[in-house]
């Protein structure tokens, strides 16, 4: 494990939270491939004391992740598509789930968007049956895109909800993380299910997926090709973005201090837009990289349908003790030493 990643999670670990409650258990983790996901992963593993089952459909990619646990007993892998009938029983007890499984990059959607659908409606569906019938407490990453459009440019609350063509390209993603969020809610209510929603932002940090047509991706994609940086809109639109170990400690202090059946927004006061986004990507690889390259505006028509500004609320996170810590540039940095 590099260094950047290894401080990483002893920055998770520190955080003040009833770690203890986790001892002896075992955690299946679905998505665990993806960047944030191995983070909860690589945490939940150095504490110890938990069993980790990553559910993988790429056993060689699960490899290559997470090679420096590959001989630690705590460790299992389990192959399969959570969308498809799969055998989970054999697994064994199992006390938590976080479900992360997704087709969650704007290539993947925009492709298929029947696929984005459907395991995000399937996919969901199954980890609540297989909850119920071992009573496991279920953990769901939702996105900010629940919010659709918003009403304006004040902070979004967690039941401030704008509107949401059903037509739009992005309706595939956010609509398939609103029936995510219900169908939880739904087995809250008719299996008593304790269930944990936290609904993050654009996340980005080491692992990040880059050229996944996401602007914070393809930038550094740019960056890592020795391009020049491409913004294809205006530039104008805002985002917010958090650094992969804030958000990870923020899923563990929902999962261990929230209330269940409550989403809580994760932000860290981190709103740029696109032109921003790019000037620190491009001065942050300048320091660490000796990148020489320009910024360029194509203000191309947005074929994607992105939405121009939603910020996060997060005071409900705060008040049961989460802030964020990292700031963009510096996150940045710590992206670039060890890319």
């Amino acid at each position: 494990m590099n260094k950047i990643i290894a401080e990483d999670i002893q920055n998770i670990l520190s955080e003040p939270l009833p770690w203890g409650e986790l001892d002896g258990k075992t955690v299946l983790i679905t998505g665990a491939t993806s960047g944030f996901l191995s983070y909860i992963a690589f945490a939940l593993l150095e504490l110890k004391t938990v069993n980790v089952i990553a559910v993988v459909r790429n056993i060689e990619k699960a490899h290559k992740i997470y090679l420096n646990y590959l001989n630690n007993g705590k460790l299992r892998f389990f192959v399969c598509d959570v969308s498809q009938k799969a055998d989970f029983n054999k697994l064994g007890k199992i006390d938590y789930i976080i479900h992360g499984a997704m087709l969650a990059s704007p290539i993947n959607y925009v492709n298929y968007p029947m696929d984005c659908v459907w395991t995000a409606v399937f996919g969901s569906y199954r980890i609540l049956e297989f909850a119920k019938e071992i009573n496991a407490k279920v953990f769901l990453t939702s996105s900010s895109s629940v919010y659709g459009e918003p009403k304006n440019e004040n902070p979004v609350n967690e039941d401030d909800y704008g509107k949401c063509d059903p037509t739009n390209i992005r309706a595939f993603y956010a609509e398939s993380k609103r029936i995510q969020e219900t169908l939880f809610v739904a087995g809250h209510k008719q299996h008593h299910l304790d269930v944990f929603i936290g609904r993050f932002p654009n996340m980005y940090g080491p692992n990040t997926p880059v050229g996944n047509g996401q602007s914070l991706g393809d930038f550094i994609a740019n960056v890592l090709n020795n391009e020049d940086i491409i913004i294809r809109s205006d530039g104008l639109a805002k985002r917010e973005y958090l650094y992969i170990s804030d958000a990870a400690g923020a899923l563990f202090t929902i999962l261990l201090k929230g209330k269940v059946c409550e989403p809580y927004n994760v932000a860290a006061n981190s709103l740029y837009t696109m032109k921003e986004l790019a000037q620190n990507i491009q001065e942050a690889a300048r320091i660490i990289k000796r990148y020489a390259g320009k910024i360029l505006i194509l203000n191309e028509e947005d074929k994607q349908g992105r939405q121009r500004l939603i910020r996060l609320n997060a005071q409900r996170l705060n008040a049961i003790g989460w802030t964020g810590k990292t700031d963009l540039f510096v996150g940045l940095r710590r992206y670039f030493e060890q890319a």
